[in-house]
């Protein structure tokens, strides 16, 4: 009885923990503390300590405003990306870049892997979840192979969103 007890605890334990994490990813408290572009830094930090794969970030020193749901969407977008590039590119250099215009948010994303095989390209869920992400907001996104190698994406969000 007490083993029983002792293992539903740890497994309890074990859910919140996996919980935590998730909300975290989805939710990550320190792009609001801090803000996209330096979360995104943290992301570049954690993923630059591995010998598999490089990111580079580019983005000005000053940034506009820009409201939550914005942040977010850029962050969850590139969060997909990068997901993506790591479990089917063979890449390993990952390129992300913010520009910022007087109407709008420009997110630019390059990897140097495989691309994509357009015979078994099918949209999924991600593709699904990043479109309806950039529309939302009233943007545009494009992606691709790019004519030098790899995949690429050009996220377009007004800033004002």
């Amino acid at each position: 009885m007490i083993g029983d007890l002792q293992n539903i605890g740890s497994l309890s334990e074990t859910s919140l923990n996996n919980i935590r994490q998730i909300s975290h990813q989805l939710m990550p408290p320190q792009l609001e503390t801090f803000g996209l572009v330096k979360t995104l830094e943290f992301v570049s930090e954690q993923l630059n300590k591995t010998d598999d794969i490089k990111l580079e970030l580019k983005a000005p020193e000053i940034i506009p405003d820009m409201s939550f749901p914005l942040k977010l969407a850029f962050y969850r977008i590139f969060m997909e990306l990068i997901n993506n590039t790591i479990k089917h590119s063979g890449a390993n250099k990952i390129t992300v870049e913010l520009n910022f215009n007087l109407l709008n948010v420009i997110g630019l994303y390059r990897d140097n892997g495989k691309g994509i095989v357009a015979e078994s390209f099918q949209e999924g869920m991600g593709q699904k979840s990043m479109e309806g992400r950039v529309n939302s907001l009233g943007g545009t996104m494009t992606s691709g192979n790019h004519p030098e190698g790899g995949f690429y994406a050009s996220i377009c969000i007004p800033l004002g969103a």
